[in-house]
């Protein structure tokens, strides 16, 4: 019988999320887009019998226009979802297409539109859809969300989604402008575990990289919070 997607011998599916393209006007809606494709990437990580590549491999492709069996090739994954996010106002666009590494083929699309406040069922949404479309089976434990982002606060999680985009460039202004992101999601939620963990590794890479050694109390209370 004919498959969606080929597969190896052990019948685990494997998967690609691409970091997803920012076709809004603003180009500083970007920390949003990367912070979608990071979050399908963690919730799709949770379901069994399926393989995702790792964030950093995947975010290596980051405006790369690769041919996709050379993308598929190099990840080790049968498929590649790939797409845009849109963002004009208060309303989000999340456009995105599987495709088959070794054809080439679209396997499915779809756009999910909604607002901003819509964001953590868009996310879920188009998880489940995925998997869906992979043929994977849901496992009891992840039938209610696929994707968790440890806070029901939008405004706490576009604080935190900001905070890693400034994170990850390491330099020390822009660590201080991560801290000061998820110094405002922690305030808005302070229960938002991955904030607080943030918050303080962030504080711990100034003190030490930097040697804003004043911080080195503030690192051991965000750990302990």
């Amino acid at each position: 019988a004919n498959r969606s997607v080929a597969e190896p011998a052990s019948d685990e599916k494997s998967i690609a999320v691409l970091p997803l393209e920012n076709r809004s006007n603003d180009p500083d809606n970007e920390y949003l887009c990367d912070g979608i494709s990071e979050e399908l990437i963690n919730g799709l990580t949770r379901i069994e019998g399926l393989k995702v590549a790792g964030r950093i491999t995947a975010f290596a492709f980051k405006n790369h226009d690769a041919d996709i069996k050379a993308m598929g090739e190099k990840l080790a994954v049968q498929t590649i979802l790939s797409g845009s996010v849109q963002k004009s106002g208060n309303r989000v666009r999340i456009s995105v297409q599987l495709q088959e590494v070794s054809s080439g083929r679209s396997i499915w699309s779809e756009r999910f539109d909604g607002t901003v406040d819509d964001i953590f069922e868009l996310q879920d949404d188009v998880a489940k859809k995925v998997i869906d479309a992979l043929k994977v089976e849901l496992g009891p434990r992840d039938l209610a969300t696929v994707i968790d982002v440890g806070t029901t606060n939008i405004h706490a999680y576009d604080s935190y989604l900001l905070g890693m985009h400034e994170y990850r460039k390491l330099s020390r202004r822009d660590l201080n402008h991560a801290a000061k992101h998820f110094e405002t999601a922690c305030e808005l939620d302070p229960g938002f575990a991955s904030a607080l963990g943030q918050l303080g590794w962030s504080y711990q890479y100034l003190n030490l990289a930097f040697g804003e050694e004043e911080l080195a109390e503030k690192t051991q209370e965000a750990f302990a919070r």
